[in-house]
């Protein structure tokens, strides 16, 4: 078995935003909407697994077009203030996968951590994977209100028909859930 980081651009968010996610209180979303500082520029990854049942893709990495103009949503303060992103198209998953001499054909799982656009922004190089997708990330992401909670549904595929999955085996190795796919 072999892994391979795929660097897929690079992003900027706002210092406050790298503590946020620890922290539980509701004014944690005004630190991050008024700070002014920036993390460094942050390196957007995914990652391909050379396995003997056939190659497995974690997350998509971001779009070349995420900053295009209309891409993000205009009213969406966290988009529109709190994150900077740099992806070329030459920068995208496909052509890493590529230059690594695999054909995207053969990516057999393609197995989604989350999906905002930072992990699910290439998903549509892959109509001919299994896409796997939690059965919470799929609720929140594929609804209506997945905008809101900064899921870019609209940019998804329209063939996105994800396998779901529960996460219902027992703890194993230290991480609080997984799926066994092969």
């Amino acid at each position: 078995m072999k892994i391979h980081c795929l660097q897929t651009g690079d992003v900027q968010i706002k210092s406050r935003h790298q503590l946020a996610r620890y922290e539980a209180r509701p004014a944690r979303v005004v630190d991050v909407l008024t700070d002014k500082d920036w993390s460094p520029r942050l390196p957007i990854g995914c990652w391909l697994i050379e396995h003997p049942e056939g190659l497995i893709l974690v997350d998509t990495g971001e779009s070349s077009h995420a900053n295009d103009p209309g891409y993000q949503p205009w009213w969406h303060p966290f988009m529109q203030k709190c994150e900077r992103r740099w992806v070329k198209p030459e920068e995208e998953v496909n052509a890493g996968i590529q230059a690594l001499g695999f054909n995207l054909r053969e990516i057999r799982w393609v197995i989604m951590t989350h999906m905002h656009g930072d992990h699910a922004g290439g998903i549509g190089h892959f109509p001919d994977s299994e896409i796997i997708l939690s059965k919470k990330e799929a609720h929140d992401a594929l609804a209506w209100s997945g905008p809101v909670q900064g899921f870019l549904n609209k940019h998804y595929p329209k063939w996105l028909k994800p396998t779901i999955t529960t996460h219902d085996d027992v703890n194993r190795h230290g991480f609080n859930r997984h799926l066994r796919v092969i």
